[in-house]
Protein backbone atom coordinates (compact mmCIF):
# COMPACT_ATOMS: atom_id res chain seq x y z
CA UNK A 1 0.00 0.00 0.00
CA UNK A 2 3.02 2.25 0.94
CA UNK A 3 4.26 1.69 -2.53
CA UNK A 4 1.23 2.55 -3.98
CA UNK A 5 0.31 5.86 -2.35
CA UNK A 6 4.58 6.79 -2.94
CA UNK A 7 3.99 6.04 -6.55
CA UNK A 8 0.67 8.19 -6.87
CA UNK A 9 1.88 10.75 -5.39
CA UNK A 10 5.11 10.96 -7.76
CA UNK A 11 3.27 10.67 -10.83
CA UNK A 12 1.00 13.39 -9.79
CA UNK A 13 3.76 15.37 -9.41
CA UNK A 14 5.15 14.71 -12.84
CA UNK A 15 1.87 15.44 -14.41
CA UNK A 16 1.36 18.57 -12.43
CA UNK A 17 4.75 19.81 -13.45
CA UNK A 18 4.60 18.86 -17.34
CA UNK A 19 1.03 20.77 -17.35
CA UNK A 20 3.60 23.68 -16.04
CA UNK A 21 6.02 23.40 -18.45
CA UNK A 22 3.69 23.30 -21.52
CA UNK A 23 1.12 26.13 -20.05
CA UNK A 24 3.87 28.57 -21.80
CA UNK A 25 3.83 30.69 -18.86
CA UNK A 26 7.24 32.30 -17.32
CA UNK A 27 7.73 30.78 -13.93
CA UNK A 28 8.74 33.17 -11.13
CA UNK A 29 11.89 30.71 -10.52
CA UNK A 30 12.84 30.95 -14.04
CA UNK A 31 15.80 33.39 -13.26
CA UNK A 32 17.99 31.74 -15.67
CA UNK A 33 19.39 33.79 -18.88
CA UNK A 34 17.82 32.44 -21.99
CA UNK A 35 21.58 33.16 -23.59
CA UNK A 36 24.67 33.88 -21.58
CA UNK A 37 27.88 34.25 -23.33
CA UNK A 38 31.11 35.40 -22.76
CA UNK A 39 32.83 32.88 -25.11
CA UNK A 40 35.70 32.14 -22.59
CA UNK A 41 35.25 28.61 -22.36
CA UNK A 42 35.84 28.52 -26.34
CA UNK A 43 39.16 27.86 -28.03
CA UNK A 44 40.93 31.09 -29.22
CA UNK A 45 41.21 31.01 -33.35
CA UNK A 46 39.09 28.48 -33.86
CA UNK A 47 35.52 28.56 -35.73
CA UNK A 48 32.51 30.07 -32.85
CA UNK A 49 30.44 27.45 -32.13
CA UNK A 50 27.91 29.02 -29.96
CA UNK A 51 26.08 31.31 -32.49
CA UNK A 52 25.19 29.74 -36.25
CA UNK A 53 24.60 31.26 -39.23
CA UNK A 54 21.02 31.49 -39.63
CA UNK A 55 20.26 33.36 -42.93
CA UNK A 56 22.02 34.28 -45.57
CA UNK A 57 25.58 33.55 -47.26
CA UNK A 58 28.07 33.38 -45.00
CA UNK A 59 30.71 32.99 -48.04
CA UNK A 60 34.63 33.76 -46.95
CA UNK A 61 33.77 35.69 -43.66
CA UNK A 62 35.10 34.02 -40.85
CA UNK A 63 33.18 33.93 -37.27
CA UNK A 64 36.53 32.93 -34.87
CA UNK A 65 36.92 33.02 -30.75
CA UNK A 66 39.49 35.75 -30.09
CA UNK A 67 41.90 36.74 -27.13
CA UNK A 68 43.86 38.92 -29.06
CA UNK A 69 41.67 42.62 -28.10
CA UNK A 70 39.02 42.60 -25.68
CA UNK A 71 37.57 44.89 -23.64
CA UNK A 72 39.08 44.26 -20.18
CA UNK A 73 42.26 42.47 -21.26
CA UNK A 74 40.94 39.47 -20.11
CA UNK A 75 39.34 36.01 -21.21
CA UNK A 76 37.98 35.38 -25.39
CA UNK A 77 35.14 37.50 -27.57
CA UNK A 78 33.84 36.46 -30.66
CA UNK A 79 35.67 38.50 -34.00
CA UNK A 80 33.52 39.04 -37.43
CA UNK A 81 36.37 39.07 -39.75
CA UNK A 82 35.88 40.10 -43.41
CA UNK A 83 38.17 40.49 -46.35
CA UNK A 84 36.76 40.33 -49.50
CA UNK A 85 33.10 41.54 -50.71
CA UNK A 86 29.81 39.87 -49.32
CA UNK A 87 26.74 40.41 -48.96
CA UNK A 88 24.10 40.53 -45.77
CA UNK A 89 24.17 37.32 -43.00
CA UNK A 90 23.56 37.02 -39.55
CA UNK A 91 23.94 34.16 -36.98
CA UNK A 92 21.89 33.36 -33.77
CA UNK A 93 20.01 31.79 -31.20
CA UNK A 94 16.26 30.26 -31.08
CA UNK A 95 14.36 31.72 -27.86
CA UNK A 96 11.75 30.15 -25.81
CA UNK A 97 8.37 30.91 -26.52
CA UNK A 98 7.37 31.60 -23.43
CA UNK A 99 5.37 34.42 -22.19
CA UNK A 100 7.13 37.15 -19.60
CA UNK A 101 7.20 41.20 -19.98
CA UNK A 102 10.10 42.03 -21.38
CA UNK A 103 12.90 40.86 -22.98
CA UNK A 104 16.57 42.48 -22.42
CA UNK A 105 19.45 42.16 -24.89
CA UNK A 106 22.83 43.00 -23.42
CA UNK A 107 25.70 43.13 -25.65
CA UNK A 108 29.22 44.50 -25.99
CA UNK A 109 30.75 45.59 -29.04
CA UNK A 110 33.61 47.53 -30.91
CA UNK A 111 34.37 47.88 -34.72
CA UNK A 112 37.35 47.90 -36.95
CA UNK A 113 37.06 48.71 -40.61
CA UNK A 114 35.85 51.47 -43.00
CA UNK A 115 33.73 54.16 -41.10
CA UNK A 116 31.47 53.92 -44.21
CA UNK A 117 30.60 50.31 -43.97
CA UNK A 118 31.80 48.83 -40.27
CA UNK A 119 27.78 48.51 -38.69
CA UNK A 120 25.88 45.72 -37.36
CA UNK A 121 22.21 45.23 -36.52
CA UNK A 122 20.82 42.91 -33.56
CA UNK A 123 17.07 41.71 -34.35
CA UNK A 124 14.20 40.18 -32.56
CA UNK A 125 11.48 38.55 -34.18
CA UNK A 126 8.04 37.83 -33.18
CA UNK A 127 8.07 34.45 -34.84
CA UNK A 128 10.13 33.23 -38.08
CA UNK A 129 8.82 35.15 -40.48
CA UNK A 130 8.06 38.22 -39.04
CA UNK A 131 10.74 40.52 -38.08
CA UNK A 132 8.93 42.98 -35.09
CA UNK A 133 12.33 45.09 -33.61
CA UNK A 134 15.54 46.25 -34.55
CA UNK A 135 18.77 47.95 -33.32
CA UNK A 136 21.07 49.18 -35.88
CA UNK A 137 24.54 49.83 -35.13
CA UNK A 138 26.38 52.57 -36.74
CA UNK A 139 25.27 53.25 -40.41
CA UNK A 140 25.98 53.23 -44.25
CA UNK A 141 26.91 57.21 -44.08
CA UNK A 142 29.90 56.99 -42.34
CA UNK A 143 28.54 58.24 -38.78
CA UNK A 144 27.73 55.87 -35.55
CA UNK A 145 24.07 56.33 -34.59
CA UNK A 146 22.33 53.83 -32.91
CA UNK A 147 18.90 53.38 -34.41
CA UNK A 148 16.01 51.90 -32.71
CA UNK A 149 13.65 50.16 -35.78
CA UNK A 150 10.10 48.98 -35.10
CA UNK A 151 9.20 46.42 -38.27
CA UNK A 152 5.62 45.48 -36.32
CA UNK A 153 3.73 48.41 -38.21
CA UNK A 154 5.51 49.81 -41.38
CA UNK A 155 9.45 50.40 -40.42
CA UNK A 156 9.41 53.25 -38.00
CA UNK A 157 12.90 54.58 -37.14
CA UNK A 158 14.54 56.83 -34.39
CA UNK A 159 17.89 57.72 -33.34
CA UNK A 160 18.64 56.66 -29.89
CA UNK A 161 22.24 57.33 -29.17
CA UNK A 162 25.71 57.47 -30.81
CA UNK A 163 28.86 55.52 -30.02
CA UNK A 164 32.72 55.86 -29.88
CA UNK A 165 34.00 53.84 -32.16
CA UNK A 166 37.59 54.48 -30.55
CA UNK A 167 36.32 52.43 -27.62
CA UNK A 168 34.01 49.50 -26.55
CA UNK A 169 30.77 49.93 -26.37
CA UNK A 170 27.75 48.44 -24.42
CA UNK A 171 24.29 48.83 -24.93
CA UNK A 172 21.53 47.22 -22.63
CA UNK A 173 18.20 46.86 -24.90
CA UNK A 174 15.08 46.54 -23.81
CA UNK A 175 11.65 45.47 -25.65
CA UNK A 176 8.01 44.87 -24.76
CA UNK A 177 7.03 41.07 -24.78
CA UNK A 178 3.64 40.31 -24.75
CA UNK A 179 2.59 40.71 -20.69
CA UNK A 180 4.26 44.26 -21.33
CA UNK A 181 2.74 47.04 -19.48
CA UNK A 182 4.38 49.96 -21.55
CA UNK A 183 4.62 49.72 -25.35
CA UNK A 184 8.03 51.32 -25.32
CA UNK A 185 11.56 50.30 -26.48
CA UNK A 186 14.96 51.37 -24.31
CA UNK A 187 18.56 51.21 -25.44
CA UNK A 188 20.98 52.21 -22.81
CA UNK A 189 24.68 53.13 -24.24
CA UNK A 190 27.42 52.82 -21.97
CA UNK A 191 31.43 52.82 -23.08
CA UNK A 192 34.52 51.10 -20.80
CA UNK A 193 36.46 53.36 -19.31
CA UNK A 194 39.61 51.31 -19.45
CA UNK A 195 41.26 53.34 -16.47
CA UNK A 196 39.26 53.23 -13.46
CA UNK A 197 38.27 49.21 -15.37
CA UNK A 198 33.87 50.11 -15.58
CA UNK A 199 31.17 51.15 -17.83
CA UNK A 200 30.15 54.66 -17.73
CA UNK A 201 27.14 55.65 -18.85
CA UNK A 202 27.00 58.04 -22.64
CA UNK A 203 24.00 60.28 -22.54
CA UNK A 204 20.93 59.10 -22.09
CA UNK A 205 18.76 56.68 -22.18
CA UNK A 206 17.13 56.38 -25.46
CA UNK A 207 13.84 55.11 -26.32
CA UNK A 208 10.63 54.83 -29.08
CA UNK A 209 7.47 53.85 -28.83
CA UNK A 210 6.98 50.03 -29.96
CA UNK A 211 4.16 48.45 -31.50
CA UNK A 212 2.33 45.57 -29.80
CA UNK A 213 3.77 41.68 -29.86
CA UNK A 214 0.75 38.86 -30.24
CA UNK A 215 3.56 36.04 -29.85
CA UNK A 216 6.40 35.72 -27.55
CA UNK A 217 9.69 36.15 -29.27
CA UNK A 218 11.29 33.02 -31.18
CA UNK A 219 14.56 34.57 -32.12
CA UNK A 220 17.42 36.67 -31.72
CA UNK A 221 20.43 37.65 -34.91
CA UNK A 222 22.94 39.71 -35.20
CA UNK A 223 22.86 40.70 -38.64
CA UNK A 224 26.64 41.51 -40.83
CA UNK A 225 26.04 44.43 -43.26
CA UNK A 226 26.57 43.92 -46.84
CA UNK A 227 30.57 45.47 -47.77
CA UNK A 228 33.72 45.90 -50.06
CA UNK A 229 35.68 46.57 -47.49
CA UNK A 230 37.99 44.65 -44.67
CA UNK A 231 35.96 44.37 -41.59
CA UNK A 232 37.02 43.70 -37.77
CA UNK A 233 33.49 43.63 -35.76
CA UNK A 234 34.18 42.11 -32.26
CA UNK A 235 31.01 41.05 -30.11
CA UNK A 236 31.24 39.56 -25.94
CA UNK A 237 29.12 38.95 -22.91
CA UNK A 238 25.85 38.60 -25.12
CA UNK A 239 22.88 37.99 -22.24
CA UNK A 240 19.60 37.95 -23.15
CA UNK A 241 17.06 37.41 -20.36
CA UNK A 242 13.39 38.11 -19.71
CA UNK A 243 12.45 40.83 -17.30
CA UNK A 244 9.71 42.03 -15.30
CA UNK A 245 7.62 44.76 -15.31
CA UNK A 246 8.31 46.19 -11.97
CA UNK A 247 12.23 46.00 -12.72
CA UNK A 248 12.28 48.27 -15.87
CA UNK A 249 12.01 51.79 -13.82
CA UNK A 250 15.25 51.09 -12.37
CA UNK A 251 16.91 49.68 -15.17
CA UNK A 252 16.40 52.87 -17.23
CA UNK A 253 17.67 55.58 -15.26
Amino acid sequence: MKMNIQFALTTGMLCLTAWLGCSGVLKADDTKPFVDLNFDDQVPGMNCEALKRNWGKQNEDLVLIDNVETYNGQGNCMLFERNEKNSHWGVGKNLPQEKYDWLKIQIVFKFDGAATKANAGLEVREHFGKRLYHASLGSSKGKDPITLIDGGTGWKTSNANHFDRNVWNRVTWLVPSVTANDMTMYLKLESWDAKHRQWQPVGKVGSMAASKVEQPFALFRINFPSSDDSLKLRFDDLKIESVPNDQISALIQ
